[in-house]
């Protein structure tokens, strides 16, 4: 499997958590972004694993669904630096 592969794969596996967390909370994206200050696409994108969520961004949501970080955002040791990913 490429390095692009497991990236993608990473991307996607947080995507669902937080997809997860934030229909577990009962909110849209919309309202979700709009709770926390956020554009609405770039949740979409992270939902989708096609944007990487910056370290900032993680510790924000983490806050906001009270999840531990470990627990919404898996940290692999071989993960690439963030980059977007084609759609």
């Amino acid at each position: 499997m490429s390095e692009t592969t497991v990236t993608e794969l990473i991307w996607q596996s947080w995507g669902k958590r937080l997809r997860k967390a934030r229909k577990d909370a009962r909110l849209s994206q919309e309202a979700l972004a709009t709770l926390i200050g956020m554009d609405q696409a770039d949740i979409s994108r992270y939902e989708l694993g096609r944007k990487a969520v910056p370290d900032r961004v993680k510790v924000q949501f983490a806050r906001f669904f009270d999840l531990g970080l470990d627990e919404l955002f898996p940290w692999p040791t071989f993960l690439p630096p963030e980059r977007e990913v084609a759609a």
